[in-house]
């Protein structure tokens, strides 16, 4: 389940090119042009948090938050420039990496009063407006499988690439905690892949407070009943 839902609106030309060429398509990313509202709106952003696309009358593409840069080379190689009311160029370099697509189909007739009309920029969907968007679907649960967003134990799945301890990176990157320790012990991952899986899988895999390695025993089963492959797909292995 996302943390926070953001929608956007994608009805003109440039920005629904954008969509079809870079987030439909990789390297799935989304941009955003700095300035006051932006600023604070990819500030606010954290992973898992849901960004949906509404166009030509519908809600038509979800996707989830996995990575968050500044980078105006990369943003303008994607994207190129505008020109800002300063009359100066600005790329889009509030950069937001995201998961793989799902593609939806929920047509906003109904749901404007409650999700509201206009979702310019990059739009936070209210916590008042969710509670009515839920009744209105007859549930949490649905109204989150018909945005392609179903709630799970297991949300992200990802290869770890390297390991090393770094207090000055961990105390720049999370702080330092209230007894004085940092959290030294790094783990470097490739890019991350979204899954949306129940909890039921505890009763396989069991508890994991921490980190806990899975016993090759608890993996046999659910491996030789989904087959290799599906298994590998669902949990996002590559």
């Amino acid at each position: 389940m996302p943390r926070e839902i953001y929608i956007t609106t994608v009805n003109k030309p440039a920005p629904r090119k954008s969509l079809e060429d870079t987030v439909l398509k990789p390297p799935h990313a989304w941009g955003l042009l700095p300035g006051k509202s932006n600023d604070f709106r990819w500030a606010r952003l954290e992973i898992g948090d849901a960004l949906i696309f509404k166009y030509d009358g519908a809600y038509r593409v979800s996707t989830n938050v996995i990575k968050k840069e500044k980078d105006a080379a990369t943003a303008e190689k994607l994207w190129g420039t505008r020109m800002s009311s300063m009359w100066e160029r600005r790329s889009y370099e509030l950069m937001i990496y995201l998961s793989k697509p799902r593609i939806i189909e929920v047509p906003v007739d109904g749901l404007e009063m409650i999700l509201g009309a206009r979702h310019v920029g990059l739009q936070r969907l209210l916590h008042e407006r969710l509670v009515l968007a839920h009744k209105h679907f007859g549930g949490k649960q649905k109204f989150e499988t018909a945005f392609g967003q179903v709630g799970g134990s297991y949300s992200a799945s990802a290869r770890i690439a390297d390991k090393k301890r770094d207090a000055n990176m961990a105390q720049h990157r999370w702080g330092t905690e209230t007894w004085g320790g940092v959290w030294s012990l790094i783990f470097l991952l490739d890019r991350p892949t979204m899954l949306s899986l129940p909890s039921e899988w505890d009763g396989v895999f069991g508890k994991h407070p921490g980190m806990r390695r899975i016993p090759p025993e608890r993996l046999a089963g659910p491996v030789a009943k989904a087959g290799e492959a599906e298994f590998k797909r669902l949990f996002g292995i590559r």
